[in-house]
């Protein structure tokens, strides 16, 4: 994966130092591999006629739930049908009713659902494939600089170091990526794909070892937009804040919820 020169490791961004635009809004496009393929999940549905709905329905069938729309099964661009328990598929179809349709480009639950049975249970995996790379590339709180302004940008994310050096430092990061479950993988391809957090933050979320606001507080930070440390734009902040914390619990609903 190329290097994102609007990332925060920038060189650039590290020396204006100015609140870059909103992280949640501004990188919201697809990446490669699991991410990227779910986040496009649904664009031949947004061809079809207008979403109705109505026409959802969540019926029990061979001992498991399933979404149906029009009387069929809705199912990933790999075919597979959404099913689970009754929570978990009314958790779809509510996100569905109010997005108005199967939304490939925001975080949903639908879309992790793709990641996790079209690519993470089928061993498509790019975050694992990737993962030396990432980190060495992509991942904001392994560019460490220099000064007052970095110490507290650092300190944004005292639980992500606590994590770190109980599993032996960043090369035990595969290790434990690896023994997280495919939906907990899933929602670190998407977190990682939109909003460029790199993979330790997204894996603390999946785990459960930080809170959707303090996962929203550690992205601004990363982005070098937290108007504590950096030159203060508090109605930005605010915003791109609650964006973020809004997929962070979209995560944590799905992880809670998923087959």
């Amino acid at each position: 994966m190329a290097r994102d020169t609007r990332r925060p490791g920038n060189d650039a961004a590290r020396d204006t130092r100015r609140p870059r635009e909103g992280p949640a809004r501004d990188t919201q496009r697809p990446r490669d591999g699991a991410a990227g393929d779910a986040r496009r999940a649904g664009d031949g549905a947004s061809r079809k006629p207008p979403f109705d709905p109505r026409r959802l329905d969540v019926v029990e069938r061979d001992g498991a739930f399933v979404l149906l729309q029009g009387g069929e099964p809705v199912r990933t661009p790999g075919g597979r049908p959404v099913a689970g328990s009754r929570r978990f598929v009314e958790l779809v179809r509510r996100e569905a009713e109010i997005a108005r349709g199967f939304e490939p480009h925001s975080m949903s639950a639908f879309a992790l659902y793709v990641a996790q049975k079209d690519h993470l249970e089928q061993g498509r995996d790019p975050v694992a494939r990737d993962m030396a790379k990432l980190l060495r590339e992509e991942e904001p709180l392994l560019d460490v600089g220099e000064g007052p302004d970095e110490d507290a940008r650092q300190a944004c994310w005292p639980y992500a170091t606590a994590f770190l050096a109980e599993i032996g430092g960043v090369e035990g990061l595969p290790a434990a990526y690896a023994a997280t479950s495919a939906a907990q993988r899933a929602a670190v391809a998407l977190l990682f794909g939109t909003h460029h957090v790199g993979v330790i933050v997204p894996l603390l979320l999946a785990l459960g070892r930080c809170t959707a606001s303090e996962y929203a507080e550690a992205l601004l930070a990363m982005h070098r937009a937290h108007p504590r440390i950096f030159e203060p734009d508090w109605k930005a902040y605010t915003d791109n804040f609650v964006i973020a914390r809004e997929d962070a619990t979209i995560v944590q609903e799905y992880l809670s919820l998923a087959p």
